[in-house]
């Protein structure tokens, strides 16, 4: 690696990282249901004084996204390790771009009283647990606050035909942590749009 004034490596040599990875972040103190619910997505597990969330960056941004989420919520930053690259067949670039080119966004809308978003958020992780053990495709779930009575859910599936499976169960009551899942809210509402870019 050739390097620049002052012995700065010069950028142009710098190796970039290949994408997605899976990363390990620890944070100082033990997170309950409500904290882990900020951090869907991702395999969260507290020991006797830390917490350990792991899960698959699919780029840089994405992992800037997490660590400055962390820091709004005024958590502690022990450590930020690359385990390595994300599992996937064959080439992984080549598996990111067709799993994006296919990918379904369903984006749900709704209220709920401030003093029952501890009990939304908790009921929330039941159900996003409940869908990744008996149903394969969804790959992002986030919940946005718009205001104290507004938020947003955006869950993001490989593939419309996945998303359609777990609708359908939830519908035939073969996933029974749905219904409980949103019951205290209003004024609901979900659109399903499809991926088209993702830079």
């Amino acid at each position: 690696m050739t390097t620049g004034r002052a012995g700065v490596p010069s950028v142009l040599n710098v190796m970039i990282s290949s994408w997605p990875a899976r990363y390990e972040i620890r944070v100082e103190g033990v997170l309950d249901g409500w904290w882990a619910g900020w951090f869907s997505g991702l395999e969260v597990t507290s020991g006797a004084r830390d917490t350990v969330m792991a899960g698959v960056m699919t780029d840089q941004p994405a992992l800037h996204g997490l660590l400055t989420r962390i820091r709004d919520l005024g958590l502690c930053l022990v450590s930020v390790r690359r385990i390595g690259p994300a599992e996937t067949p064959g080439n992984g670039t080549e598996y990111v771009r067709r799993r994006h080119m296919s990918a379904v966004i369903r984006t749900t809308r709704f209220e709920i009283d401030p003093e029952a978003v501890p009990e939304l958020i908790a009921r929330r992780n039941a159900l996003i647990a409940a869908v990744r053990k008996d149903f394969d495709g969804l790959t992002q779930a986030r919940l946005a606050r718009v205001s104290d009575r507004e938020w947003t859910d955006t869950w993001v599936w490989e593939s419309e035909a996945t998303l359609k499976t777990a609708l359908a169960a939830a519908a035939e009551g073969r996933l029974p942590e749905a219904g409980p899942a949103f019951a205290m809210t209003t004024n609901l509402s979900a659109e399903v749009a499809e991926v088209v870019d993702e830079r």
